[in-house]
């Protein structure tokens, strides 16, 4: 398990289903990109996806380049996988260069923006222990009064139904 390439995996700019698989190659393969020999069973179960699409996704990593065959190219005997190895370079190259995308774009427009909003927790006092209607802004909702058009008839100061408050005609 590598927790620096799947740090990187995360912010490359990959479609959705290819950087999750990045993503579970990571988790199986070492600091170096190697040692990683993952099943198409295996990779299908985590991605929670049809063999056949783990097969297009893997395919797919390897005509991008993100991840090469080192061991049997052809399959080998039967049951036996494939032995791969992540492009770490690469990697490292598309995370750095989406980073530095990713903080230009917060330096032109988001810092701009959050001068602009206010601050949600420049509130004094404990939240949790206030009660009431402390630091409530703008109109308060009216309550239920004993007047007709609430449809209370009987002065019980209670929300009726329709049905109770008609009176009864005489015959």
């Amino acid at each position: 398990m590598s927790i620096a390439l799947m740090t990187m995996a995360w912010q490359t700019v990959l479609p959705l289903n290819q950087k999750a698989a990045l993503l579970a190659l990571s988790d199986w393969a070492n600091d170096e990109g190697s040692s990683l020999h993952p099943s198409i069973y295996a990779l299908s179960e985590r991605l929670t996806c049809s063999e056949r699409t783990a097969q297009r996704l893997m395919r797919d990593l390897e005509d991008g380049q993100w991840i090469a065959v080192v061991g049997n190219h052809n399959g080998g005997r039967p049951g036996a996988t494939r032995n791969y190895r992540i492009n770490v370079r690469k990697l490292r190259e598309e995370a750095f260069r989406e980073e530095e995308r990713r903080a230009e774009y917060r330096r032109q427009y988001r810092h701009t923006n959050m001068d602009n909003t206010p601050d949600p927790f420049a509130q004094t006092g404990d939240k949790l222990s206030m009660t009431g209607d402390t630091g409530v802004t703008g109109d308060k909702l009216t309550g239920v009064t004993n007047q007709v058009e609430t449809g209370d008839k009987t002065g019980s100061r209670r929300v009726t139904n329709q049905a109770e408050t008609v009176t009864p005609v005489s015959p």
